[in-house]
């Protein structure tokens, strides 16, 4: 199957928002590097489930809320993640502490 050079690839469409995506993961996110990530997460969404995106977007001519709803979910979930992992890293903590006990004094890194 050939592809026809007309169709646009979701790089074509993405391209020309990035700094827009960008700007908006900053602002979800609060810093630079949690922001890149987001930005990759949701541009790897659109690029995977491309099919969908584009039949959206033709319905919508404006790409950017979709790519926006895009961005916000990624964060939830991303968010969502964090969570879980801080969850799971606070009872291991725990049990940790209920099996060998927590001693502030001996547990204090020394510099």
């Amino acid at each position: 199957m050939t592809v026809d050079d007309s169709q646009e690839t979701a790089w074509d469409v993405l391209r020309p928002l990035t700094d827009r995506i960008l700007r908006l993961a900053r602002r979800l996110t609060g810093n630079d590097e949690e922001a890149r990530d987001l930005a990759v997460m949701a541009m790897t969404r659109v690029a995977t489930g491309w099919p969908q995106f584009e039949e959206s977007r033709r319905k919508h001519s404006d790409p950017w809320p979709l790519l926006r709803r895009i961005l916000v979910n990624a964060n939830i979930d991303r968010m969502r993640a964090r969570g879980r992992y801080e969850e799971h890293v606070a009872n291991i903590t725990e049990d940790l502490d209920a099996e060998y006990g927590h001693d502030p004094e001996r547990d204090r890194i020394s510099s």
